[in-house]
């Protein structure tokens, strides 16, 4: 009996199939644990690494974290492959909950979907391209489709929730808004008024003399654990296909 779960359970992620309440309870989670092992790895073998002055991507540097820079790719390679069946699920599901809504709902879901599997990618590549010097462009592309790929499916989806009276979901979503919007609207505030003001960009943005809470590389982690959370949230609101109305 058991095997015959475990088999079925298989085949709903292989097709894309999976449900609601396993993605929540079971997929997530699992992926959140494989995620926080590899990065904690990572954060171990890096020497004195701090989160107010290192970046994220400092841990998987061959050359600042030659010991432990691996972890990072794999746990950038789980995230990416993990993501796949979430974001099928999502794209699925919002297809079915905006089926005969208007032009411009139709259009934001389907960047959604197409940002969703870029993100995947994305991820992907950001596991198989080190972080060698002359490699620093297509990390640097990897890194935009991973996370700006997360972070604009969280937009677009978002954005249908928010004004969609008629899906059902408009007054959770608005409940919910300052959990998904936090990561960027802190990072703007604390990060983008130096560069619209002063112009500094890249490194000069580094600074360590300032206060902790005002660091670059602080809330560049913000904006990774604010995309994470929005996925849960994304998930939390939509219907199972099921229950779609």
């Amino acid at each position: 009996m058991k095997t015959n779960e475990q088999e079925g359970i298989l085949m709903r992620i292989t097709l894309g199939k999976p449900g609601k309440t396993f993605l929540l309870t079971r997929w997530l989670p699992t992926l959140v644990v494989l995620q926080a092992l590899c990065l904690g790895m990572a954060w171990r073998a890096y020497p004195h690494y701090s989160f107010f002055d290192h970046d994220i991507s400092f841990l998987g540097l061959p050359r600042r974290n030659p010991m432990g820079w691996w972890f990072w790719s794999v746990g950038m390679g789980i995230t990416g492959i993990m993501m796949w069946p979430v974001a099928r699920w999502g794209s699925l599901q919002m297809d079915e909950l905006t089926a005969g809504q208007t032009p411009w709902q139709r259009k934001f879901v389907a960047m959604g979907s197409v940002t969703s599997r870029c993100s995947c990618y994305g991820l992907l590549a950001l596991a198989l391209i080190p972080q060698y010097p002359s490699l620093v462009l297509a990390h640097g592309l990897g890194t935009a489709f991973g996370f700006g790929g997360l972070y604009l499916t969280v937009l677009f989806y978002w954005s249908v929730f928010l004004w969609g009276a008629s899906l059902g979901v408009a007054k959770k979503a608005r409940l919910l808004t300052v959990a998904v919007c936090w990561g960027p609207v802190g990072f703007l505030v604390t990060q983008g008024y130096r560069f619209f003001a002063y112009g500094e960009i890249g490194r000069k943005i580094r600074v360590t003399d300032q206060s902790h809470f005002l660091r670059f590389s602080l809330w560049e982690w913000m904006l990774f654990f604010c995309a994470m959370t929005s996925v849960f949230l994304l998930l939390l609101l939509l219907p199972d296909r099921k229950n779609a109305q």
